[in-house]
């Protein structure tokens, strides 16, 4: 982020529940036991780049992420409230969290084969500009074809274009060399590997593949939609489909794309927050329920995302101190005017770090949180039956959802625990960001139930993610949270290639069975 390399004195920032954390530290990282023979002696035990020592950023990255979820009880000695600390970030997590800690995006899930594929490419055609996809290799339909794709490293999305009328994605690959499965010599055109528009090469780690390969042969898909991150968009991909970002207040603003000038006289400007229909800085209900309201008009109060960047989003921060189980479920409320319409709304519920409490090696697992998302139909409390959208019920830190309001109106988002989790969490973070000014939104407790109504028109929204779109047939059960394979939820690791021996297998069986 910042700070003078010379002296050897880093900057760097984390978001972390809510809000940007600075990190200050120092290149010292651990080193291993110095080897026998003094080839591979005293390197970085932490990620390191294939460059090291000349590239420290990916170990300073892992440095400080350790350090932010630190917290030491006294600064000489260790002690019983000693937490964190570089064992907290051992055995790995969610990419969804890494993905959010260090861009301060919104992050989630979804898997290839519940999207059909023109879908799934104009999906990330869209929205290339603002968000990152993350991808895994679907090794069985690799194995299945012979594509060898590296199920070790992962890929990401670069861009995606449509070249001759037809759809194809260029993707990123970390591994060392070029692992594109020879789909780049099967189906993409010579013109478009040679194209001025897109200047990246295979030796850079580059590849193109068509949309129907990439649908084929990749399974688990993360996107983290980059809302608290300015344009981050390369030259080649389509324009913008959001309205560019605002000065701060009282500056002018940039002329409109398109428009010949503004009429004669001085450039009008930005409102000062809390006039003009600007939502105010704290919100009546601030604290209802338990959470308290720190309400971040980005585009208009600061003008700038910590790196100097413009945002065009517009940022509700909420947070409860306290417990929250199935007794107080949360509930929000967002209001979206007429004259705001389209409009898009990006949501995510957070529950406290585990990392952040570890006095061992064991990390305690994150609770199973569903969100709905409801339509007010008539009055206070009858609501459409048919859902705008929902997210993943899985055990994960974040849980977001993501709709696009056609049509003003006012939405309910609805916190859902499992049954067997009805002992909730304690503390909870909720973000809401929405693409237009003037919105409102609130929190509370569910006090009541809320009447659920067939509607007798089109809905006034419709659904913006993938994240939350399983097919029922993949479902063990419709009222129960999804399974989660936390051995397997990573990259391939070496240790899933080793075939046990008989040997092995029969002291396996001999566990695992008993005599009646």
């Amino acid at each position: 982020y910042c700070g003078p390399p010379r002296r050897s004195v880093y900057i760097a920032r984390i978001f972390k529940h809510g809000t940007w954390m600075r990190v200050e530290l120092d290149d010292f990282v651990p080193v291993g036991a110095p080897s026998q023979d003094g080839d591979d002696g005293n390197v970085p035990i932490c990620c390191r780049s294939e460059f090291f020592p000349y590239v420290l950023w990916p170990s300073l990255a892992e440095k400080a992420y350790a350090k932010v979820h630190t917290l030491r009880g006294d600064g000489l000695e260790i002690t019983e409230d000693d937490r964190g600390g570089w064992e907290s970030i051992s055995g790995g997590g969610r990419v969804e969290e890494a993905l959010a800690d260090l861009t301060g995006g919104v992050a989630g899930r979804f898997h290839t084969c519940d999207v059909a594929m023109d879908r799934l490419f104009l999906y990330i055609y869209e929205l290339q500009r603002d968000t990152l996809f993350v991808c895994r290799v679907h090794q069985t339909n690799c194995d299945l074809f012979g594509v060898k794709l590296n199920p070790y490293y992962p890929y990401v999305v670069n861009r995606a274009c449509v070249y001759e009328g037809k759809p194809y994605i260029q993707i990123f690959s970390g591994a060392i060399g070029v692992f594109d499965g020879g789909l780049q010599d099967i189906n993409v055109p010579h013109g478009l590997l040679h194209c001025e528009d897109y200047p990246e090469t295979s030796a850079e780690g580059f590849f193109w593949v068509s949309a129907m390969d990439f649908h084929e042969y990749f399974d688990t898909i993360f996107e983290c939609r980059l809302v608290n991150s300015g344009d981050v968009s390369i030259p080649g991909m389509p324009p913008p489909r959001m309205p560019p970002p605002m000065p701060p207040p009282g500056e002018p603003m940039p002329p409109l794309p398109g428009v010949a000038g503004f009429l004669p006289g001085p450039p009008p400007t930005v409102p000062p927050p809390g006039v003009a229909g600007m939502p105010p800085m704290y919100s009546q209900n601030a604290g209802y329920a338990g959470f308290v309201h720190s309400h971040t008009d980005q585009a208009h109060q600061h003008g700038a995302s910590p790196m100097g960047a413009q945002l065009p989003w517009f940022e509700w921060v909420f947070a409860n101190p306290g417990h929250v189980s199935a007794h107080n479920e949360p509930e929000f409320t967002v209001r979206v005017p007429d004259h705001q319409c389209p409009c898009e709304i990006v949501a995510n519920v957070e529950q406290l770090d585990p990392r952040m409490l570890m006095k061992t090696a064991e990390r305690e697992p994150c609770k199973s949180l569903l969100v709905k998302v409801y339509e007010l139909l008539e009055d206070r409390n009858r609501y459409s039956s048919e859902l705008v959208c929902k997210s993943n019920w899985l055990p994960l830190r974040d849980t977001m959802v993501a709709f696009k309001v056609l049509r003003g109106g006012e939405y309910r988002l609805v916190v859902e625990f499992a049954r067997h989790e009805m002992g909730g969490v304690n503390r909870m973070i909720f973000r809401c960001y929405s693409s237009r000014p003037n919105v409102n939104v609130s929190a509370s407790a569910a006090m009541y139930r809320h009447v659920l109504i067939a509607p007798t028109g089109p809905p006034k929204a419709v659904k913006l993610t993938f994240v939350g779109s399983v097919r029922p047939d993949r479902l063990d059960h419709l009222h129960r949270p999804q399974h989660l394979d936390e051995e397997h939820d990573c990259l391939r690791k070496a240790e899933f290639d080793f075939d046990p021996g008989w040997s092995d297998l029969k002291d396996e069986f001999k566990r695992d069975c008993a005599l009646m």
